[in-house]
């Protein structure tokens, strides 16, 4: 017997009126990258003897099945008057390794960002790919733009654990955003309150975060276009971090 768990499905049968059904005795979850999961059910409410079938392979006796990689798997038994049921099982996967990344930022319009991963729990040595490219025995992708990445490791068993990583920019709020808008915007007799919207705060400025980037790179805010195109920018970079309070 493998493993203590039990469940019961109704029958799917293509024969009229019949009961039979089947049922997970047990299950065994599969290592990653390995194939030794398995699989136990037994039919009922049927006339045997019963024979059982997995994914549509050779009929056997036994509801047994091992040597299963980690899956879903269709397993249909059919009884002495060839009524049929099928169950549909999945044999989880456990003990993969995992892996934590940390970045670099980029910079505003800059490719000075890395990604480093750190694996753990698996079979070395791993492997590392990044938005689908070759796979490299470097733990660190570098010179990369800010933007979102996928990674995966690839353990020695052949074991692959995917992450999302995103890659910020890193323009501050608090050193470089901020003094942009209270010097320019948020000022007397503009926004700073005599005028809509008020961006003397961080959360008002946050919540106008996307205008305020659009109507600085048309240099109608503030009235005279009177920002730099290095100061356009960093507003630009900042809000594509999400007008992080950095």
């Amino acid at each position: 017997m493998l493993g203590c768990e039990s469940s019961r499905v109704e029958p799917i049968s293509d024969c009229e009126g019949s009961t039979l059904i089947l049922n997970l005795v047990s299950q065994q979850n599969s290592n990653c990258g390995a194939a030794d999961g398995g699989l136990e059910v037994q039919a009922a409410s049927g006339v045997g003897p019963y024979q059982y079938s997995l994914d549509g392979q050779v009929y056997q006796e036994s509801g047994s099945f091992t040597n299963l990689a980690s899956g879903t798997y269709n397993v249909e038994v059919v009884d002495a008057n060839n009524c049929t049921s099928t169950l549909q099982v999945n044999v989880p996967n456990e003990n993969g390794f995992v892996i934590a990344a940390s970045t670099v930022d980029s910079g505003c319009d800059s490719a000075q960002g890395e990604i480093s991963i750190v694996a753990s729990g698996g079979v070395e040595p791993y492997t590392f790919s990044i938005n689908g490219g070759a796979f490299t025995n470097s733990d660190t992708f570098n010179n990369l733009f800010s933007g979102d990445y996928t990674v995966v490791a690839k353990d020695d068993t052949g074991c692959e654990v995917t992450q999302s990583v995103t890659v910020l920019n890193g323009t501050s709020f608090s050193n470089r955003i901020s003094q942009i808008i209270s010097t320019n915007c948020a000022t007397s007799g503009c926004h700073a309150g005599s005028q809509p919207p008020n961006l003397s705060t961080y959360a008002n400025i946050k919540a106008f975060a996307n205008q305020i980037r659009t109507r600085t790179s048309n240099k109608t805010m503030p009235p005279g276009g009177s920002l730099s195109d290095d100061e356009i920018a960093a507003i630009v970079c900042w809000v594509e971090d999400g007008a992080l309070n950095n």
